[in-house]
């Protein structure tokens, strides 16, 4: 498979939305930029547009060269990147992570991600306006599959909430079902995200293009 470095950029327009009920978050939670990077080498370092002040940084990352785990997420304006605690693997090839900092400090132009050895890594980044803490997390590892992946799920104690998703696929992932918006397949890899506004429970399901195993987590911040 062709590897490809790249990176895009998806703006989103702001807005606020108020809620009365005390189960909620009071304003529905706006993507204001993606980023997206598959880098070798014992430092992955991604350009931002800057950030903004309050805003959640979301880290999703792979090691695809073995299942080492990262050793450090930082970025240029201080932020603390914690890790949510869910590694997933595929075929005991490959090991996924998924980082967050909450109430960013605001103008952070890049984040690095330090491994303990030079391998190829996968990252997607998004930057959440409304979120200020992780709420829960499922994972899935070496499942097997035959060209439908349903990932894990999970069920945000609050709404209004934001929830990524990641695969590591056989082959290369395709699409996330209708209901969760795609990033770019890095790798065969993917992520994606979807802004809840009611109770209940979520996660992807994955189309891939080969049958094998697969590793899988869902994430939900509010």
């Amino acid at each position: 498979m062709t590897k490809m470095r790249w990176a895009i950029v998806t703006l989103a327009a702001c807005g606020h939305v108020g809620f009365d009920d005390p189960g909620t978050m009071a304003g529905a939670p706006q993507i204001i930029q993606m980023q997206s990077m598959l880098t070798d080498g014992s430092t992955a370092q991604l350009s931002l547009v800057s950030t903004r002040a309050g805003d959640l940084l979301v880290v999703m990352t792979s090691n695809i060269s073995d299942t080492t785990p990262l050793m450090s997420v930082a970025d240029d304006a201080g932020d603390t990147f914690e890790s949510v605690n869910v590694t997933f693997t595929h075929d005991l090839a490959s090991i996924g992570e998924v980082w967050y900092a909450a109430n960013s400090h605001g103008s952070a132009a890049t984040v690095t991600i330090t491994d303990s050895a030079s391998i190829e890594r996968e990252v997607w980044i998004l930057e959440i306006e409304g979120p200020t803490a992780y709420d829960r997390a499922s994972e899935i590892s070496n499942q097997p599959e035959t060209g439908t992946v349903d990932a894990p799920t999970v069920t945000p104690r609050r709404v209004p909430a934001a929830i990524v998703s990641m695969v590591l696929a056989p082959g290369s992932a395709i699409d996330a079902g209708p209901l969760f918006t795609v990033l770019p397949v890095l790798h065969g890899d993917d992520a994606a995200f979807k802004v809840v506004t009611a109770s209940g429970t979520y996660g992807p399901v994955w189309t891939v293009d080969e049958s094998g195993d697969y590793g899988a987590a869902t994430v939900a911040f509010d």
